[in-house]
């Protein structure tokens, strides 16, 4: 089992419940708690504190430290329970936080986090540090605790470095080869940018989402989903994925509130329906 498949239980029920839903609300805190300790009794490593990437068929732990993708989720799952509880949840978010220390690491004259613990030369994701700065926010707008709010604001700084004008703009995938620019960075980019925005309010941080919004709409399709990346050589992978979508309408959301204009909650609407006729099966 890999850690990923429990994370994505784990952000799936700490989802907000429905105000008609509330005879749901201790079945599915419920299943919080157990997906938690699943995660805390199976995947953690107490020797060399890191939490581990999988476990084997037979349940005995295995040996690869968790890749940074995979501790940004658990890190959004974590954070986005503490507003479910925050005296069990904060401590496991502050705990799984402190994992990621050995990834923070030093190259080009910047910080952010590798893909792996104690790597003597960096290998660093743009993706993995939006999410990581995307879990911050999110820690920082259920603590009001202003150290999660700089260490987003840190990790932000990595990923829009790589920002240039090749391209017409945007941010690149992966720090050592650059070879393309993928929804998977800029969305999460994107959303991260308007929530330092509003915690903040440094013009910057909009104008930063705006000029990426821009950009990222030239890999949208006329469904409004949108394609994977565009390579260094301008051909465009045209797979399309439910995550990138799903960023993507957070963005409009948070363009909506932000903005208060109804082309972003609009946008936002067409784009999960179109979401939702491609994914979608009736008979599942």
């Amino acid at each position: 089992m890999m850690i990923a498949t429990l994370l994505t239980i784990h952000l799936i029920i700490t989802a907000p419940v429905r105000a008609d839903a509330h005879s749901k609300t201790a079945q599915t805190r419920a299943w919080l708690g157990e997906t938690a300790q699943l995660i805390e009794s199976h995947f953690w490593n107490a020797a060399e504190k890191v939490y581990l990437e999988e476990v084997e068929a037979d349940g005995k732990p295995g040996r690869q430290p968790a890749f940074m993708w995979a501790m940004g989720v658990l890190l959004l799952g974590y954070a986005q329970a503490i507003r479910v509880d925050g005296k069990t949840y904060r401590p496991l978010f502050e705990k799984a936080l402190t994992a990621i220390d050995p990834y923070w690491s030093k190259a080009n004259g910047l910080k952010g986090y590798s893909v792996l613990p104690r790597q003597s030369e960096p290998d660093r994701y743009y993706d993995d540090n939006a999410w990581v700065a995307l879990t911050l926010c999110e820690a920082y707008e259920a603590t009001r605790d202003k150290k999660f709010l700089k260490k987003a604001q840190e990790t932000y700084a990595f990923v829009v470095s790589c920002e240039d004008d090749k391209l017409g703009g945007g941010l690149y995938w992966h720090e050592p080869e650059r070879k393309s620019k993928n929804v998977c960075t800029n969305a999460p980019a994107i959303n991260v940018a308007l929530r330092l925005y509003r915690a903040t309010k440094n013009r910057r941080y909009l104008d930063d989402a705006l000029r990426l919004y821009a950009w990222a709409k030239r890999l949208q399709d006329w469904d409004g989903l949108f394609f994977d990346n565009i390579a260094s050589d301008g051909r465009i992978e045209r797979m399309k994925w439910t995550y990138n979508k799903a960023l993507m309408v957070r963005a409009n959301c948070l363009f909506h509130r932000i903005l208060n204009d109804s082309k972003y909650r609009d946008e936002a609407a067409r784009m999960a329906e179109a979401a939702y006729n491609k994914w979608h099966r009736h008979e599942t």
